[in-house]
């Protein structure tokens, strides 16, 4: 009798993809830096798909396809998202393609000075202050002879107030008396003032296409970095369809499908890439 047959083997604990994810949009690198934003919660997860179209070239005398004759003539890229969290401006926009918001307008502020960090004592409110998007804002750090700004960790090196947006150092955290505080973040300068962000359909232009990525938990413990699947001038293709039901919570799937630039219509630019993390 043969013995077990298993694909099992000693590396198999390190090597499987494990739990939901995290879906970035405006992909960077993970970390947040830019307009890079987590998407949200999600139910049931997300699929990724990465589907080259196989050509079999016919030629008389054969029986079927033959070595050598099948070439990939096309590729579909589609990152699928079941999204939980669905009442925020950004991601009804980010679900219906060529969709604009009279009453929200974005402007990014990158690398606003606040000041030092003895006078973040007393507490400092960024430009934007209340028309500030919370989740996209970061303090850094900088020695004041100058070098490599470092990212603050908030209520470890700093608090924000949930209202007013001051900012205030943490005593004992890592920002130092002369170091140079500054703030990077996205505010609403609409100012529209009214109870409602009106949201319609406007015409697709180059601000609608997003890089989109999901972030996977690998499951060997030696790894500190997730895989990222990553979908390239990502545009939401399934639309918006919004389902209720008694005793429930509505889950909206989005649809990213990923285009090719028209400067660069190689296979080997296609729009997706998988990033498996060595570290």
């Amino acid at each position: 009798m043969s013995g077990h047959i298993t694909g099992l083997n000693a590396s198999t604990g390190d090597r499987y993809q494990l739990e939901a994810g995290k879906v970035f949009f405006d992909f960077q690198d993970g970390q947040g830096g830019g307009a890079e934003r987590n998407l949200g919660a999600t139910r049931q997860g997300s699929v990724f798909e990465a589907t080259p179209s196989y050509r079999v070239v016919p030629a008389d005398g054969s029986f079927g396809p033959v070595k050598g004759l099948r070439r990939i003539d096309g590729v579909a890229v589609k990152l699928t998202v079941n999204l939980l969290e669905t009442m925020t401006v950004d991601n009804i926009l980010a679900a219906i393609a060529g969709a604009a918001s009279a009453d929200t307008s974005w402007t990014w502020k990158n690398g606003e000075y606040l000041g030092t960090g003895t006078e973040l004592d007393s507490g400092i409110a960024p430009g934007g202050a209340t028309d500030i998007d919370a989740g996209t804002l970061q303090v850094w750090y900088t020695p004041a002879a100058l070098g490599v700004p470092t990212k603050a960790t908030l209520d470890t090196d700093y608090t924000v107030h949930s209202t007013t947006q001051v900012i205030t150092r943490v005593g004992g955290g890592s920002i130092g008396d002369t170091d140079l505080v500054t703030v990077t973040y996205r505010y609403d300068t609409s100012a529209s003032g009214d109870n409602f962000d009106i949201i319609t359909l406007d015409q697709i232009d180059a601000n609608d296409y997003h890089d989109v990525a999901l972030a996977t938990e690998v499951s060997s413990t030696s790894l500190s970095n997730p895989a990222f699947f990553l979908v390239q001038n990502a545009l939401s293709v399934n639309g918006l369809s919004v389902t209720t039901a008694p005793r429930d919570e509505s889950v909206w799937q989005l649809g990213f499908e990923g285009h090719f630039l028209a400067s660069a219509l190689t296979l080997a630019n296609s729009p997706f890439e998988i990033w498996l993390p060595a570290a």
